[in-house]
């Protein structure tokens, strides 16, 4: 009885961090879509690269837009990366789910499943509020 106490409370330390990722990924993609949306480059995002020689303002102008194109270019690659870690952990959250739904009573499992969808809701107010 105790090595199933053990066994469930990894499994939903597991389901925990599993869900703390989901809003930590799904975060980082919702702030990273509203700077895509609005062409804005994030600090972390923002390429700096000088030319190391005589140019004009016309010249500076157009290395800036290429700067900022290829930033925008970077941050649509991070979308990218979010929506396949999210998938995967997602999956994995589910695979989790399914094996510790058949392992414990169904009552037990409900109230889990209750703490899990609580802890995400507290997770992803908490995400929002540093963004």
């Amino acid at each position: 009885m105790m090595t199933t106490q053990i066994t469930d409370n990894v499994a939903f330390a597991r389901l925990k961090k599993l869900t703390e990722k989901i809003c930590r990924y799904d975060s980082h993609r919702h702030f990273l879509k509203e700077c895509d949306n609005g062409e804005i480059v994030p600090k972390g995002f923002t390429l700096k690269w000088k030319m190391d020689l005589h140019t004009n303002e016309e010249e500076n102008g157009r290395v800036a837009k290429v700067l900022h194109r290829t930033s925008l270019h970077l941050m649509s690659e991070g979308i990218a990366v979010c929506d396949r870690v999210l998938r995967e952990v997602i999956n994995l959250k589910k695979e989790y789910s399914n094996k510790m739904s058949s392992s414990i009573t169904k009552h037990k499992f409900e109230k889990l499943q209750k703490e899990l969808e609580q802890f995400s809701l507290e997770t992803q107010i908490e995400q929002r509020k540093r963004n």
